[in-house]
């Protein structure tokens, strides 16, 4: 049996991004980390915190080889939420690694993964639910 890897909670700010999430159909909030501890690059099912409430969420961490691989970023897509919720500050617990980070050669190859991260996670919040 596999044990289930603890990762610490972080917190940061929703900054302004390059909006490619949202053009490809998942919008995600830039994080800026402020303090805590990121785990390793690669894509996880997230719980974020903002106003007293709790969602799921899709996480890169890493540096979108597809768009440039330049710089590390921290983004999520918040999972049945589209709200402007630039500035404030959220407090995020990575749950599970979904995949590692990898280049496509096309954002229609990144958005085709994105859809089928969305479908694991999911998956995954039913069973957390006990659905």
């Amino acid at each position: 049996m596999q044990t289930q890897k603890h990762y610490e909670t972080f917190s940061g700010c929703v900054v302004h991004g390059l909006t490619i999430g949202r053009t490809m159909g998942f919008p995600t909030a830039n994080i800026e980390v402020t303090s805590g501890c990121l785990p390793p690059q690669g894509i996880y099912l997230t719980r974020i915190s903002f106003n007293r409430k709790d969602f799921f969420g899709i996480m890169n961490i890493g540096t979108k080889p597809t768009i440039d691989g330049k710089n590390l970023s921290v983004e999520i897509h918040i999972l049945n939420f589209d709200e402007d919720i630039y500035n404030l500050q959220v407090s995020v617990l990575p749950i599970e690694k979904l995949r590692d980070e990898k280049k496509f050669t096309s954002l229609a190859l990144l958005r085709q993964q994105i859809e089928k991260d969305k479908e694991t996670a999911l998956k995954k919040i039913q069973q957390i639910q006990g659905i």
